[in-house]
């Protein structure tokens, strides 16, 4: 889910620079309208304060503000449909909001266009989220994380260069950060010790 929602928040992003400059001439600036509700644009409309309601009523009375309005409405219904509880319901929100971008989005909302395609491209992967509960990479994502040199796919001796010898699969199955030890890169090949999985 978070993949997805990232997408839909870098086209809301996107569309909310270009109209900036569309219509101020320069990109945002603390007085902005726009560029003042960049943070309040990224929050769910269920979590929204009634101050925050009401800047985002003022933003979206400006017409030249309304393909930032469109996308911010695609942006919400991908978020409710990842918070939806009930899977079946969350998956027919996700096919409705894929079916909605794939067809008739106007020309001038070129960031939904290429947001819809995208969805379209992997709707099987984003729908199948709905279908295996529980399912996440959040593990890989921690061990990614907390792991110092790790790029994600392969390892760094902090020059910026990959090391090929340690990749994903030599990482295994490890389940906290904590306990894993990696060998050196000199000693053994970049093999990966777990000390104590728990």
């Amino acid at each position: 889910p978070f993949h997805v929602v990232r997408l839909a928040g870098n086209a809301l992003d996107e569309c909310r620079r270009r109209v900036q400059l569309a219509t101020q001439g320069h990109r945002g600036r603390r007085t902005d309208p726009l560029y003042r509700s960049r943070r309040t644009l990224h929050t769910g409309a269920d979590l929204l304060t009634d101050k925050q309601k009401a800047r985002l009523a003022a933003l979206f009375a400006v017409d030249a503000h309304a393909e930032v309005e469109a996308t911010w409405t695609m942006y919400q219904r991908a978020v409710a449909a990842y918070r939806e509880p009930n899977r079946t319901k969350g998956a027919t929100l996700m096919a409705a909001l894929i079916t909605t971008l794939s067809a008739g989005v106007p020309t001038a909302l070129t960031e939904l266009i290429t947001l819809g395609r995208t969805l379209t491209r992997r709707a099987a992967d984003v729908l199948a989220y709905f279908d295996r509960p529980g399912t996440s990479n959040g593990p890989t994502e921690a061990i990614c994380e907390c792991l110092t040199g790790w790029s994600g796919t392969s390892w760094s001796d902090g020059s910026g260069r990959a090391d090929r010898r340690v990749t994903l699969e030599a990482i295994g199955p490890l389940r906290r950060c904590s306990s894993v030890e990696l060998s050196t890169l000199r000693g053994a090949a970049g093999t990966v010790r777990p000390t104590s999985v728990t």
